[in-house]
Formats: structure tokens, C-alpha cells, sequence
């Protein structure tokens, strides 16, 4: 196990020779800027990104292209965004509709994995990442195989 203080002066240290800065209190590579808050090109590239994964629906989207990969870090450095998975983002609006077929299916019962894959219409690894996502932010908790919905 390393010492608390070890990342703390490993960071200090590359902040002092400009490898690392520190902007909004977040770390970042000098030359790595997405600026979120920027001008109409960035709002418009923003819009655009959450057209596609509202497009996506409850399967998640995967961005493809460096620039965008660089706008879906800041968007979910912002959270803005969830993270399903390594590779795939969506919405909090997704995650209620998620939450809203659940519910309409299951009410206070429990349910296990498959039912929840059929009750989204999603593949059993997508349902996982809707699951541990669910169960991380609240909405359900688990209990061995079966899943519950919070009241």
C-alpha cells in the first residue's frame, strides 16, 4: 500500500515542471482543453453528442472519434453524462426512463437480470451496466440474485 502523502507530492511535482495543470480544480495535461463554457462551435458539438445518445436510446452510446471522445471526458468530468461500462455513456434522462420500465414492470417485487434485460429491450451486458448503475446511484439495491426498487 503506498503512503497517502506519495500521490499528493508526485502530483506537486508535476505541476512544477508544467507537465500537469490545474484548471476549474480539475488536473489536466497542458495541452488537453475542452472548454465546455466555450462559444457557439462548442454548444453546437455539445448539442449534437446528446442528440446521438438520446438517438441511442437505452443501448448507450460509444464515441467514436478522438474530438468527441475528448468532449463526452469533459462532459462526464461535468457530470453531465453516466458512464455505462468502459466504452459507453448516456444520460441521466435515459437513466429514469431505465428506472420508469422497472418500475411499471416490477413495482416493488424484485426481479433478476434476464427480466430486467427484457423489460429495457437490451442485450444481458448492456442490462449489467443499466444494473450496476441503478444500484450505484440508489434507484435499486440487490439483494443475491434479485434486484428491488427503492420507494
Amino acid at each position: 500500500e503506498l503512503p497517502s502523502w506519495l500521490p499528493r507530492y508526485i502530483v506537486s511535482g508535476l505541476e512544477a515542471e508544467g507537465r500537469l495543470v490545474r484548471r476549474d480544480g480539475r488536473l489536466a495535461l497542458p495541452e488537453h482543453s475542452v472548454d465546455l463554457d466555450g462559444g457557439e462551435e462548442t454548444r453546437r458539438r455539445l448539442a449534437g453528442l446528446f442528440e446521438r445518445i438520446a438517438d441511442a436510446g437505452l443501448e448507450g452510446y460509444s464515441a467514436d472519434a478522438r474530438d468527441e471522445q475528448d468532449l463526452v471526458e469533459a462532459a462526464l468530468e461535468r457530470d453531465l453524462l453516466i458512464r455505462l461500462g468502459d466504452s459507453l455513456v448516456s444520460t441521466d434522462e435515459m437513466a429514469s426512463v431505465a428506472a420508469d420500465r422497472l418500475r411499471n414492470r416490477f413495482g416493488t417485487e424484485g426481479f433478476r437480470l434476464g427480466e430486467m434485460r427484457d423489460a429495457l429491450g437490451v442485450s444481458r451486458k448492456i442490462a449489467l451496466f443499466w444494473a450496476e448503475h441503478l444500484d450505484a446511484s440508489g434507484v435499486t439495491r440487490r439483494e443475491g440474485d434479485l434486484r428491488y426498487l427503492r420507494v
